[in-house]
């Protein structure tokens, strides 16, 4: 009997909280929003697009010679006159690069250094 009572006490309690009166839903309603905003600001400066210097900017990638895979590719396989079978980033003289591996006319597989940085390509 005891532990029905503490249930139905308990049931009662849930209930009552539960049921909020509309003008006390609608004011509830303009705090959540109020903070959603506040908090929707707070949060904004991580959705901002990164400056433009520094590490992290563009300006790294806009100093490259050799921006793309495909780019590379395009470079090794107009210059050396081979089939290209694969491109991998990887470090040329402590840069950022490239490293084209060729299919030549002659059926020899050989591989080509390009310094993304700088654009200069070596047979490797």
């Amino acid at each position: 009997m005891k532990t029905s009572l503490t249930l139905l006490t308990i049931i009662a309690s849930f209930l009552a909280l539960s049921l909020v009166p509309i003008g006390e839903a609608k004011a509830q309603a303009g705090i959540n929003s109020e903070f959603a905003n506040t908090q929707s600001d707070a949060l904004s400066h991580f959705n901002a697009p990164a400056p433009s210097t520094g590490m992290m900017g563009n300006t790294n990638r806009q100093a490259l010679k050799v921006s793309s895979r495909k780019q590379a590719a395009s470079l090794a396989q107009a210059r050396y006159k081979a089939k290209v079978l694969s491109v991998n980033s990887s470090k040329v003289n402590g840069n950022p690069g490239y490293r084209v591996k060729l299919l030549g006319n002659n059926g020899t597989v050989f591989y080509v250094l390009i310094d993304a940085k700088t654009g200069q390509m070596k047979r490797a």
